[in-house]
Parts: structure tokens; sequence; C-alpha cells
């Protein structure tokens, strides 16, 4: 898994796994969900995609600038909360899973992973050193962990659209969105796995 740039060379995420697995013929709708959880291509919920863009959206006509020192902070927030959710993963992979459970948590391990990098990237040497804490504490087993992983995700998701409301630079929006997207999608493949309706993550 790769940081990549836009055609101005802004870091986007790319959350790919080296770990994807082949859909076969005959799998089931849970080795489904783990495959698509695994290689990223999950499934995302229209209603939460939906109100991201709009806090995206500005209702000024100023063109606001690329990057502003202003938003450092916000991103270390960001940035400090991402360690947390790597923190989670790492102690979810010491839990008794199966081999499709391990593997897609060391994707969600790596995805998270990669928002840290692309987040530490864009402060530089302005970059928090706070290694936060994880966002949950694991126990039992993978389907157990579930819901805790599905409200850590869908807060992360939240937490994100709240900073980009405040956010200055595009630069810092366009990456910030990025991770929001995919945090969205890992809460709705989670919901699905679990057997949870999709408002389980739109709501509240």
């Amino acid at each position: 898994m790769t940081g990549t740039t836009d055609k101005e060379g802004f870091p986007l995420v790319d959350i790919h796994s080296h770990n994807t697995n082949e859909q076969a013929e005959g799998m089931s709708r849970r080795q489904m969900i783990l495959a698509a959880l695994t290689s990223g291509a999950v499934l995302a919920s229209p209603v939460l995609l939906g109100s991201h863009a709009l806090a995206a959206e500005s209702s000024s006509s100023t063109t606001p600038p690329k990057r502003s020192a202003d938003d450092n902070a916000g991103i270390n927030a960001a940035l400090v909360a991402e360690r947390g959710h790597v923190q989670a993963y790492v102690a979810m992979e010491k839990l008794n899973l199966s081999k499709d459970e391990g593997a897609v948590v060391v994707a969600m391990r790596e995805h998270h992973q990669a928002y840290v990098d692309a987040l530490k990237g864009y402060v530089g040497s302005s970059a928090s050193t706070d290694p936060g804490a994880a966002s949950v504490s694991p126990s039992g087993d993978f389907m157990s962990m579930l819901p805790a992983l599905i409200e850590m995700e869908k807060g992360a998701a939240a937490s994100h659209t709240e900073a980009l409301r405040v956010i200055k630079g595009t630069d810092a929006a366009a990456l910030v969105a990025s991770i929001i997207t995919i945090e969205a999608h890992h809460s709705a493949a989670l919901a699905m796995l679990a057997e949870l309706p999709l408002d389980a993550v739109t709501a509240g």
C-alpha cells in the first residue's frame, strides 16, 4: 500500500492492500464481504457520503488557498486520532482470528497507517509526536468486536467531517475528504458483515 498523488502532485490515500483475495464462485456472503474489506472494494453508505459532500461545500465566493498554516492544528488532531486507530487494529491482530479475519484486520490497520503517513507528510516538521492511545481495547473474538469497530470507524469519519467544515486550504480538504470516504466504506462494510442495517452507520 502506497500513497498516490493527483495531477498536481498532492498526496492522496491509496488503501488497496497487498492481501487482496479473489472472489471465487460459491463464496459465502461473509467471505465476499471479508474479501471486499481486504481489497478496499467495499460498499459505501450514500447517505453518509452525501453528508461529506455537503460539508465540503463552501458558500464563499472567495477562492480558498491551497495551503494554510491555520489547518495544522486540525490535521495534527486527525493524525493523533489515526494513530489510535492503528493501535486498535494492532491489538486486534493478537486475538484468535481466522485466516480471513486476520487478513481484514491487517488490511484495516494498513489503511489507517496510510492515513497516518499522509497526514504526517502533509504537516511535515510541524507534525505532532503524540502517539495517541488505542481507540478501542479489543477482547473476545472478531465478531464480538464488530460493534466497537463500526463505532470507531463511524466516529472517525464524523470527526474528520467536523474538521473539514473549518479547514481553509484546498490541499488539506482534499486529503481529509479522501480519508473520510474510505472510513465511511469501512463502517458500512463492517455493518454488513455484522448483519446490521446501514442505519447503524448513518444514524446518530
